[in-house]
């Protein structure tokens, strides 16, 4: 990396894109029954609802209610400002937030990164959300909803309350996205890298050259991270739960064994082990199966006592794009918000879109 990055970045002004003015947040989608907060629900056998909030009441037509929150709506874990659209499905109940785009993701910064943390490194995070959000928005313009409010895609529990630094860090980057090539790169980004970052096709599949702004890369800085090294143990007998259809077919699951792994040295394949043969399987699958709560990451080892299998590890996530512990640090030494984003990303511009 050349030292120039840490300090100038290239600020282009694109005309044929522009940012969107509000953004749709898949925030709940279950039955309603699963909901609590501000807002009571009451749904008839003919898939229409009645909304009740604060001694008003709202009946939906055609299995859809708006709400506009005059006030932040608080709903399961998050609170709400904006618009509301309810929308019922036969048993499937969404709740929907239409928001300021830029308000989304100061509400994602929030959420992913900690207000505590230095101010380039919060910018960095808001950046590349920004990025991702805008990507997923065109990507599902036609859609309900554009993105969802989990880990699926980002965590985000509304816009209200947010810490006052969070919001005056990411107004500072508004309307700026990361580029490659002239068009807007999938802004990956995970916890804690180990150590070094790794390649999408070696988790996702799909070919290199779909990707060529994130390529390996070392990274020394997050070695301070509470994630940084990890140890778990997963019981065979939840091995074998978690993989019942594959328990079945081997005769009962008896451990695993590396086949493959890529450069950064995560795992990409792997050998189920069995009483009757074995089956290989794909490490992010295996990992997803699990829970990534269950297993932090495919830079492991592992190794079987007895009726345990005890996975020793290291960072936190799928390692691809930014390592925000990795930002951290780098922030602490004095590294600005565009150095850090060129660190992680190879080849980038950074671009200034502006709203329609």
């Amino acid at each position: 990396m050349q030292i120039r990055s840490l300090i100038f970045s290239a600020l282009l002004l694109i005309p044929e894109l522009s940012l969107p003015q509000n953004i749709k947040v898949l925030v709940y989608e279950g039955r309603a029954t699963g909901i609590t907060g501000d807002i009571s629900i009451t749904q008839d056998n003919t898939g229409e609802f009645t909304l009740k909030k604060n001694g008003k009441i709202y009946n939906s037509r055609d299995g859809i209610c708006y709400h506009t929150a005059e006030f932040p709506v608080k709903i399961n874990s998050g609170i709400y400002t904006g618009t509301l659209l309810f929308s019922a499905q036969a048993n499937v109940f969404r709740i929907i937030n239409i928001l300021d785009f830029e308000d989304y993701v100061s509400g994602v910064t929030a959420c992913e990164i900690s207000h505590t943390w230095p101010e380039e490194a919060i910018k960095a995070q808001a950046l590349v959300a920004r990025t991702y959000s805008w990507l997923k928005y065109q990507q599902n313009l036609k859609n309900q909803y554009h993105i969802k409010a989990d880990d699926t895609d980002q965590v985000f529990r509304g816009s209200a309350n947010l810490p006052g630094n969070i919001i005056n860090f990411t107004r500072a980057t508004a309307g700026k996205i990361i580029c490659c090539r002239g068009k807007p790169v999938e802004a990956f980004f995970h916890s804690c890298c180990g150590g070094v970052t790794e390649e999408p096709e070696n988790v996702w599949g799909g070919k290199k050259e779909q990707y060529p702004y994130l390529k390996k890369k070392t990274c020394s800085y997050c070695a301070n991270s509470p994630v940084f090294a990890w140890k778990t143990a997963i019981a065979l007998t939840e091995l074998n739960a978690k993989f019942s259809s594959l328990s079945a077919e081997l005769g009962g699951i008896t451990g695993i064994r590396p086949l493959e792994r890529s450069s950064s040295g995560r795992y990409a394949k792997i050998l189920v082990l069995g009483k009757k043969g074995s089956r290989e399987m794909q490490a992010n699958f295996f990992r997803m199966s699990l829970g990534a709560k269950n297993l932090p990451s495919l830079f492991f080892s592992a190794s079987s006592r007895g009726k345990t299998i005890v996975f020793s590890g290291k960072g936190y996530g799928h390692g691809i794009g930014l390592c925000q512990w990795g930002a951290h640090e780098l922030a602490k030494r004095g590294w600005n918000y565009t150095g850090i984003i060129r660190f992680y990303f190879s080849g980038i511009t950074i671009e200034s879109v502006p709203k329609p």
